[in-house]
């Protein structure tokens, strides 16, 4: 079971740039006033004006037990959500605008200058220090040394928690007074749609052109079977993710799946749903351009689950915190970072972009709280097991495996979405997906049936997978025409590329028929063996290929076991070796 780690903040957790090197602190009031000498402690009560009663101790122990004892006081004042609210009320707007600013505007970065130079250009010349003093004397606003002579602002966990829920309830959308718009929820073909990428991959005839893309033509083809094929950025992104990580490679000009997908498809399709949020996802709020990533994940945590966040509200918080000529910048990439949201399932949209609402999806907050459970301090391989379980439990029944297809006479293979992904490649490998709205298509041939014949499986493992999958006896017509298929994939095949054999007389003619055609016979070594130019044995395969003789896919290369036999999957009438002792021969006197 791979280990699941939180990878969105939660509310009131932030992950700031770092400086010089240096990870900005992320302190709760607990971290931060136990670090805090006795002086600013005394100072910091005195200001909100805490009385400390305390017995009175020897000498050598009274500095010791009044930092304990003002610690303990300052700690619980600032744990009551109430004293909070109060702090808040007082700092007045002002301060609250100054705050959240610190907060918002990660392109200031805390930098105390840089943050005084934002609030002036907002409330006027000269205020931003004053303002900045009434909130440190409060204990709502600390101080950092960067190093370098350079000094920054930081928020106690606490006051970002409250920010977040404040500005989330602030956001709110109000409640409807005309009819619902519809709701747009993206992310349950999120997986559905990567397979579909994969599976196509899995073909053969995908093309990497050499910037590392898929080809346009072959990408468009791939997204008219996924949902949403207008969005083409969207496969786009699933385009790109499965190229990063490794799961497409590039050979001979083609797209090939790597091992790494293979065992990625072996995992249940919840674990593989929590990789999905760790590469596009995680990746927005470990490394990114700014924070508001995180900000509009937490904000999104922070509302009731049934409400909605006002995108217009949303956005009217940029020019709040930013300059001008940074807001055009932040609306794009907002913008943007909410489509992607979207895509993958995150968030379900009512309306449309510019005037809609938003809300985290159920999936998501689920995902959150086996996250905030997993974090709780495992320490006991227990306790690991335990939190193991727990994800299970909460994650499973979001993501249904089914192991059974129904196959039609007419050749179809209808399967649910919510097919096991191993059994989907496997399936995709001998027959062509033709749909996947509602339940996936496929088309049963003889062409696709050979496909997985060339890609390496046994013609009797592929009908072994159909009948053992089959949710219902198969229909006799489609078993008979696969038996028939598998009787005929591999009765011809060339043997160190100067040998054609056929296994059946009726073959051999017309084989021997197509030889003659393309000028392209030597010599008929016996009546089913037939001499060619080594050179010309690939393209043979191909011509073979596409006159319907499904011949072995690979030119046969013979190693002697012992004196008694080679290696062949084949059985032999008569000694191979003889033959092509003989074909040598051929060769030598055709050159003389």
């Amino acid at each position: 079971m791979r280990k699941v780690r939180s990878l969105i903040l939660r509310p009131g957790d932030r992950k700031q740039d770092v400086k010089r090197g240096e990870e900005i602190h992320m302190d709760s009031y607990q971290d931060i006033l136990g670090a805090m000498p006795l002086d600013f402690l005394q100072r910091l009560s005195q200001n909100l004006n805490l009385k400390v009663k305390m017995e009175k101790p020897s000498i050598a122990q009274y500095k010791e037990k009044l930092r304990e004892k003002l610690y303990t006081e300052l700690l619980s004042f600032y744990s009551s959500p109430a004293n909070i609210i109060k702090l808040w009320q007082k700092a007045g707007p002002p301060g609250q605008l100054m705050l959240e600013t610190i907060l918002f505007n990660n392109n200031l970065g805390g930098l105390i200058n840089r943050v005084h130079e934002r609030i002036n250009q907002v409330l006027g010349k000269g205020t931003a220090r004053e303002v900045g003093n009434k909130l440190l004397n409060h204990g709502l606003l600390f101080i950092r040394d960067g190093g370098y002579g350079q000094k920054y602002y930081y928020l106690p966990a606490e006051i970002r928690a409250f920010i977040y829920y404040t500005k989330a309830f602030s956001l709110l959308e109000q409640e409807e007074r005309t009819a619902p718009a519809s709701i747009e929820d993206q992310g349950q073909f999120l997986l559905v749609d990567f397979y579909i990428l994969l599976a196509a991959v899995l073909r053969g005839d995908i093309k990497i052109a050499q910037a590392g893309h898929i080809y346009k033509r072959d990408r468009k083809k791939i997204l008219l079977l996924q949902h949403y094929p207008e969005a083409e950025e969207r496969s786009e992104l699933l385009e790109q993710l499965a190229i990063k990580i490794g799961f497409i490679e590039e050979e001979d000009g083609r797209a090939v799946l790597s091992a790494g997908a293979w065992d990625w498809l072996q995992m249940s399709r919840f674990e593989q749903w929590a990789c999905f949020v760790d590469w596009l996802v995680g990746s927005d709020v470990k490394d990114n351009w700014q924070v508001w990533p995180a900000h509009i994940l937490t904000l999104l945590l922070a509302a009731p689950p049934d409400r909605w966040l006002s995108l217009p509200a949303l956005y009217q918080l940029i020019p709040m915190y930013y300059s001008k000529t940074d807001c055009d910048y932040i609306f794009q990439k907002i913008k943007a970072l909410l489509q992607k949201y979207l895509w993958i399932g995150l968030i379900a949209r009512k309306g449309d972009q510019e005037t809609g609402a938003i809300r985290m999806t159920e999936v998501f907050r689920c995902y959150f709280s086996a996250v905030e459970n997993w974090e709780k301090g495992i320490e006991t391989d227990e306790e690991e097991q335990e939190a193991v379980e727990y994800y299970k439990a909460l994650m499973a029944p979001y993501f249904p495996e089914e192991s059974s297809f129904v196959v039609q006479p007419n050749f179809e293979i209808i399967a649910p979405l919510e097919i096991a992904p191993a059994l989907l490649l496997q399936l995709s490998s001998f027959a062509d997906l033709a749909s996947a709205d509602r339940m996936f298509i496929f088309n049963l041939n003889e062409k696709s049936f050979y496909r997985g014949f060339r890609s390496g499986q046994q013609p009797e493992a592929m009908i072994q997978i159909v009948k053992e999958h089959s949710k219902y006896e198969l229909p006799a017509n489609v078993l008979a025409s696969l038996e028939e298929w598998a009787a005929r994939m591999g009765k011809v095949s060339l043997v160190r590329g100067v040998l054609v054999r056929c296994q059946r007389p009726e073959q051999a003619l017309q084989v021997k028929a197509l030889l003659e055609k393309k000028e392209w016979l030597i010599e008929a070594i016996t009546p089913r063996d037939f001499l060619i130019p080594e050179d010309i044995a690939p393209d043979f395969l191909d011509v073979l290929e596409k006159e319907g003789y499904m011949p072995y896919p690979d030119i046969i290369v013979y190693e002697t076991l012992d004196e008694d036999g080679y290696e062949n999957d084949y059985e032999d009438e008569y000694d191979l070796q003889d033959l092509l002792n003989r074909a040598v021969k051929a060769i030598i006197k055709d050159k003389c």
